[in-house]
């Protein structure tokens, strides 16, 4: 009977660990995402400057 106990508690602690990385790569998940529209919004940007120095014949 001590040992089923045990088992469950191993198990339950078990899933709650899961559960708290689960949520945690969520917000990583989240923190990249932003991360990521912004780094293309500073490639459009970088895009559009060097097409503009372009027409200028910067280049």
């Amino acid at each position: 009977m001590l040992k089923k106990c045990l088992d469950f508690t191993e198990v339950t602690i078990r899933i709650i660990t899961l559960m708290i990385q689960n949520e945690s790569l969520k917000n990583e998940i989240e923190e990249l995402k932003a991360e990521n529209k912004k780094n293309k919004a500073l490639i459009e940007f970088q895009k559009g400057f060097i097409d503009g120095m372009k027409v200028n014949s910067c280049f």
